[in-house]
């Protein structure tokens, strides 16, 4: 869902941007996927489950904290 939702964003700006944004976004993507893949088999080597599920909870919450601190506009 939030590839659909980033590359819908990506599509709505013009067509000029569109196929570069697109190539830099999908390489991000995925280099975000790897990185994860990467530091969950690292977490699971050195702590087992318990540092895998705890980075697991531990990275979602950091992100909905930044995410509290964002400035939004009223509706």
């Amino acid at each position: 869902m939030t590839l659909v939702i980033g590359q819908r964003s990506i599509y709505n700006l013009g067509a000029d941007l569109r196929s570069r944004l697109n190539g830099l976004y999908m390489a991000t993507f995925f280099c975000g996927g790897a990185i994860g893949s990467a530091v969950g088999a690292w977490a699971f080597a050195e702590g087992g489950w318990l540092l895998a599920s705890s980075l697991g909870l531990a990275l979602p919450v950091i992100a909905f904290l930044y995410f509290l601190t964002e400035k939004r506009a009223r509706i």
